[in-house]
């Protein structure tokens, strides 16, 4: 994980693997995350965060579903290669970094 200074979105690539790690401690962090409460706490589309959770792995984030399909959440498995210390201590840079790139 880039440390403050050398977070840098350049494009849609590095905005969906920040979007994904901001994601994926949402979801951690807070109980129940549905995708309604993502879309709540984001104001990111509903298909964009499905899509983007369902890619987590991809990432090597591990996550699973709890539940019924509507009443249902997400919880993180493992943090793969990620130290999730750092990702935590980074997030609000991070998410600054994402709403800066998607509101310029």
């Amino acid at each position: 994980m880039p440390s403050l200074l050398e977070i840098e979105i350049k494009g849609k690539t590095s905005a969906a693997f920040y979007r994904k790690l901001v994601l994926a401690y949402l979801v951690d962090s807070k109980p129940n995350m549905n995708l309604k409460a993502l879309e709540l706490e984001t104001g990111w589309p509903h298909i964009t965060i499905q899509k983007s959770v369902n890619e987590l792995d991809s990432i090597s984030i591990k996550t699973s579903y709890h539940g019924t399909a509507k009443q249902g959440y997400y919880s993180v498995d493992s943090w793969g290669v990620f130290d999730k210390k750092v990702v935590y201590d980074n997030i609000k840079p991070i998410r600054e970094k994402l709403n800066s790139y998607f509101t310029k």
